[in-house]
């Protein structure tokens, strides 16, 4: 669209009222009306400062969501530009498109116990914050271990998991010397 004709938006905008013509998440919101914008078709996100400076402060359960807005006389523009952006597909000549299944995990006995491993290593890994965390980590580290060895490969942060494991024990003991080292070295 030319200049010209983005002016004349622009003066039929000043006396008219806005219509909501998007309504998503920031990073779309904002691709969208830069769009728009470079079309020629004026647009605006209403509440963008106040929403990115505080978003709680208006908006309510749709905090995070952003509105495109554009002139009452350019709705049909912008829908046009809507119906483009849909249509505009993120495929390249040559791909083909993912089976529905491709990102489910796996089934079976191997699923299961990789499963385990994560759930183990998870909790080895938040008990080795505490110094009292240690004692769980000496009941969960040999079922883990257990775990892992059924595998047919290391799951992730398994090295991780082994740091914590080993760390730990020694940053209870460290604690515990600290606790008490004024009465033993008096």
């Amino acid at each position: 669209m030319s200049g010209l004709a983005a002016l004349g938006y622009a003066r039929a905008s000043m006396g008219q009222g806005w219509t909501t013509v998007f309504t998503g998440e920031a990073a779309e919101a904002e691709f969208l009306r830069s769009r728009l914008e470079a079309r020629g078709i004026p647009a605006l996100i209403p509440d963008e400062t106040v929403r990115t400076l505080n978003p709680t402060m208006v908006g309510g359960l749709l905090m995070f969501d952003r509105a495109v807005e554009v002139p009452d006389s350019a709705v049909l523009d912008a829908r046009e530009c809507l119906d483009e952006r849909e249509e505009d597909s993120e495929m390249r000549a040559g791909e083909q498109e993912l089976p529905a299944d491709f990102f489910d995990a796996e089934s079976g006995a191997e699923a299961e116990l990789l499963a385990r491993a994560n759930l183990l290593s998870r909790r080895i890994r938040w008990s080795a914050i505490l110094p009292i965390g240690v004692f769980f980590i000496l009941f969960q580290i040999r079922p883990y271990l257990d775990v892992v060895a059924r595998l047919n490969a290391k799951p992730a942060l398994h090295r991780t998991t082994l740091a914590a494991a080993l760390i730990s024990p020694v940053y209870c003991a460290g604690a515990l010397f600290l606790s008490f080292a004024p009465w033993f070295l008096n």
